[in-house]
């Protein structure tokens, strides 16, 4: 199957009108976050609070808990899943629940995994601001915006599926403090041990997308490299733009790429993208 027979048309709803449904959907993800947080074997990567893209039920999934079972967040219409044996066997809309009353069904459908943790602990980061956090109930929302943002992941996922399959990057995973979903290519191991060097100093490509941020007020596609290079050597793109502000990466707003053959564009902006961050980083 081709990126073009898995990609979901996206332009329903205009990029830059999903940030209040991005906002909800980001403090919403929390709480199957929390699961892997409290129940499922620490990585030092964090990997174990981290969400992945089902297709299947249109969600971001958490990591298997030590039962087999897995939380995760219908984006659709914003509800929390159960899943056991890849079946749904129970799902809770959070329209009209507090974040803690979330957690608190989670815990309760999670009760043989969690028996002697009771107590869902979602992961400690700093978040956007929303209404959820000081008690507010979720609100229903707009079900056209929902539908639209979970587009936006999954075509996403099937994009950057490929990334990792074409490049032997890192699994594709969606980080529940900045909500992005994204792919690593790293570049650099140790000389002697075989290991991957420090963060400090090892060399990566992340190929991710975000469905907004406090730059960019929308989804967005962006291929990152590490450490920066100077501005000056990066190579100039067909598509997007290179932003040098804060930090070195390259760029294609939602409402560029809804204005494009979106599949071709997207896999086109990515290559680009990644052929000229390993340029910038030596390693072509």
């Amino acid at each position: 199957m081709t990126l073009e027979d898995d990609w979901a048309p996206l332009g329903a709803r205009a990029p830059t009108d999903l940030a209040e449904t991005r906002l909800a959907a980001h403090w919403a993800a929390q709480i199957p976050a929390a699961a892997g947080a409290t129940l499922a074997e620490a990585k030092e990567d964090h990997s174990h609070t981290s969400l992945s893209w089902s297709k299947a039920h249109g969600a971001l999934v958490g990591v298997a808990l030590p039962d087999g079972r897995r939380a995760g967040l219908s984006l659709a219409d914003l509800a929390l899943v159960v899943l056991s044996d890849d079946a749904v066997e129970a799902r809770c809309a959070l329209a009209g629940l507090t974040l803690e009353e979330g957690l608190t069904w989670l815990a309760a459908q999670l009760g043989g995994a969690a028996l002697r943790r009771p107590a869902l602990g979602r992961p400690a980061h700093d978040l956007p601001a929303h209404p959820a956090e000081e008690g507010a109930p979720f609100e229903a929302g707009d079900p056209g915006a929902r539908e639209e943002l979970a587009r936006w992941f999954g075509d996403a996922s099937a994009l950057l599926e490929g990334v990792s399959r074409e490049r032997g990057a890192s699994p594709v995973r969606c980080w529940p403090h900045h909500f992005d979903i994204a792919t690593l290519l790293a570049l650099d191991v140790l000389d002697e041990g075989g290991g991957e060097r420090g963060d400090e100093e090892a060399r990566s490509v992340g190929v991710g997308m975000t469905p907004g941020d406090g730059r960019y007020a929308e989804p967005y596609l962006y291929v990152t490299p590490w450490p920066y290079p100077a501005p000056a050597a990066l190579a100039p793109l067909p598509l997007g733009r290179w932003h040098t502000e804060g930090w070195v990466g390259a760029v294609l707003t939602g409402t560029e790429l809804v204005g494009e053959s979106q599949p071709a564009a997207s896999q086109r902006f990515i290559e680009a993208a990644i052929r000229a961050c390993l340029t910038a980083l030596g390693a072509d």
